[in-house]
């Protein structure tokens, strides 16, 4: 039996595709389907053009998944910055607390630090510790002001 012989009618196609007559004139009009004669069509290209549509089909709907993969894989990548650039960024509040515990712990070390030395020694070093906590005191100041204005210190920030 030679397959390339056989012939499938319209009504034969409809049947087995669940599918219209339209359809299947259609399907042959775009060259999926080997007329032989009126209303009858090669089996073996019946068969090579369904296998072919719902392979195209099949492909037509993988594309729209790439992209959908693609777009995600932005939409996370841009959320992944952004949760980046929140770590680095830290609310106003928390550094002018940071900034005060630094100046606080400096304060309490340098206040005591004289008391490691005898007289006359001792009064210069407490001066000098008096004269440092006034000036890191002064930029603690100068920096809580750049923080809530955003102006520049001395051409930093």
């Amino acid at each position: 039996m030679n397959f390339n012989e056989l012939e499938l009618s319209a009504s034969e196609i409809v049947e087995a595709t669940g599918r219209t007559a339209r359809w299947v004139q259609h399907m042959a009009a775009k060259g999926y389907f080997e007329r032989r004669r009126r209303g009858h069509y090669s089996t073996v290209s019946v068969l090579g053009g369904l296998s072919r549509f719902y392979d195209e089909q099949t492909k037509a709907k993988e594309v729209p998944s790439t992209r959908q993969r693609i777009d995600e894989a932005k939409a996370r990548e841009v959320e992944i910055r952004i949760a980046q650039r929140q770590r680095e960024l830290i609310p106003q509040v928390e550094a002018l607390d940071a900034m005060g515990l630094v100046v606080e712990a400096a304060t309490a070390e340098l206040t005591k630090f004289h008391m490691k030395f005898r007289d006359p020694v001792r009064s210069l070093i407490r001066a000098e510790a008096l004269a440092s906590i006034e000036r890191i005191n002064a930029a603690l100041r100068k920096a809580k002001a750049s923080i809530e204005t955003g102006d520049k210190i001395e051409g930093r920030l």
